[in-house]
């Protein structure tokens, strides 16, 4: 079983390395990122993420997002178009390694117009180990830019890493920017007190 993870592993990395030939000469840019959970009947965990962008090349590291003890590598090609609306499209191939072993093609999807700022992201992880365990994840998020570095909002998620008594997380969000630092709070099924959850975000850019 380890032998075909080394071997999709190193399927990603050729497409990573063809990929890469593609992109346009540019100067590398860096986007990490931190997490804080607080779900209920269960421990806080944080999820750490790092992205990494050159020209149409996109990277990214990410831990405990998956699935709890598990990290995932992925790679993507960012496509950018549109006036009025400008949208940001990025198609992404990773592998997933810990309590949780496959294969996740996934999706980033961002739309900007007067304000206004719709995001989602999305994989189907397949198991390598149990095709019924395979699952999609799903977070979308919109919200408006109320002033200067505040944006208000709603987002939702769909998730391994915690379990509640609902199919998709769903709450209101709040965000604080200054330069490229960003700070954002979500609170999830606050309608049902057994089920809330709170999450923490914060992240830079340079």
């Amino acid at each position: 079983m380890r032998l075909r993870l080394v071997q999709r592993l190193a399927f990603v990395l050729v497409f990573l390395a063809a990929v890469t030939a593609r992109a346009r000469a540019g100067e590398w840019s860096f986007a990490p990122s931190i997490t804080y959970y607080d779900p209920p009947g269960a421990d806080a965990f944080l999820n750490p993420i790092v992205e990494a962008d050159r020209g149409v090349l996109h990277l990214e590291a990410r831990y405990n997002y998956e699935d709890l003890e598990t990290g995932a590598l992925l790679v993507g090609r960012t496509y950018e178009f549109g006036k009025d609306i400008a949208w940001m499209v990025v198609p992404m191939l990773g592998i997933v390694l810990g309590n949780t072993d496959g294969f996740a093609p996934g999706l980033k999807l961002n739309a900007d117009w007067r304000g206004f700022t719709f995001l989602t992201e999305s994989e189907v992880v397949v198991d390598f180990e149990d095709a019924g365990s395979s699952f999609v994840y799903s977070w979308l998020e919109g919200s408006y830019g109320v002033m200067q570095g505040l944006r208000l909002g709603l987002a939702a998620q769909r998730t391994k890493t915690y379990e509640t008594g609902l199919e998709l997380q769903r709450g209101p969000l709040v965000e604080v920017s200054l330069d490229r630092k960003w700070l954002a709070f979500y609170w999830f099924n606050l309608d049902r007190h057994d089920d809330e959850t709170f999450v923490v975000a914060s992240g830079f850019e340079f």
